[in-house]
């Protein structure tokens, strides 16, 4: 059921892509799209990465863009690009959403696996933090919050101690 209304929503971003070329931000909103299926395939990745970069190329100084992009990047193995661009993007943000806990995920994941362990955990906490504190829900974010859980170790929810200094 999820995928045929994806596939919907794909066709009409794209028919409104058509309409509009010069509306940027459909890019981020296909790539989101794509991105947020609970069973990704390469195609869906390669297409998301594609539109996310197309909306860089128009519109770079945008959080929403270049946290979709990075996001796009780690899902395309590009764990150093997504990094860039995620720690690009929480510098831009200034409000609190929920795009902010997928992008606090995507940075722990990355972090985690470029080897960087400790901000890996700290960006997590950041996401856990985000979720208790405004009580974010909802299927992609509970799915979220496992995947990354399990990358690092952890279990879904978990409180993380802020590090001593």
């Amino acid at each position: 059921a999820f995928s045929g209304r994806v596939d919907q929503a794909e066709a009409c971003y794209l028919r409104m892509l058509q309409i509009y070329p010069d509306y940027h931000l459909l890019h981020v909103l296909l790539s989101q799209l794509l991105l947020s299926q609970p069973q990704l395939t390469t195609d869906d990745i390669q297409v998301a990465l594609e539109h996310a970069q197309a909306a860089m190329d128009a519109i770079p100084d945008r959080a929403e863009v270049v946290g979709t992009f990075g996001i796009a990047c780690y899902r395309a193995g590009d764990y150093a690009a997504a990094v860039e661009a995620l720690e690009n993007a929480r510098s831009r943000r200034t409000f609190v959403d929920r795009t902010n806990v997928h992008r606090w995920c995507y940075l722990a994941m990355a972090y985690w696996q470029l080897g960087q362990k400790e901000q890996a955990v700290d960006a997590y906490r950041q996401a856990t933090d985000l979720i208790r504190w405004y009580g974010f829900n909802g299927d992609t974010i509970r799915r979220l919050d496992a995947e990354t859980a399990d990358l690092l170790g952890l279990r879904p929810g978990d409180e993380i101690a802020a590090p001593r200094h």
